[in-house]
């Protein structure tokens, strides 16, 4: 993704990630991407959209904390924590 050069190289590496997650999780018996509706207290998949924005959104804030990275020598300055807390 760090690599990917155009907008449509970055979006064709989300959407093989969603899939390959997705088909990973079928194989399972799992579901691949879940969201917590709190009015019913269930969990429930999300469609390849929702997912894709996601993945990208993981991404980019892993391309955020691995550049601080580059400034601190803290430990803990590379754990994922997604910006939205979803």
């Amino acid at each position: 993704y760090i690599e990917a050069q155009t907008r449509d190289e970055k979006s064709y590496i989300i959407k093989s990630v969603v899939d390959l997650l997705r088909c990973k999780a079928k194989s399972i018996g799992g579901a691949g991407f879940i969201k917590y509706d709190k009015q019913s207290g269930r969990w429930f998949e999300v469609g390849d959209q929702f997912a894709r924005e996601k993945v990208g959104q993981a991404f980019r804030d892993l391309m955020k904390q691995k550049s601080r990275l580059n400034y601190t020598n803290d430990p803990k300055a590379f754990l994922y924590i997604p910006s939205d807390g979803n």
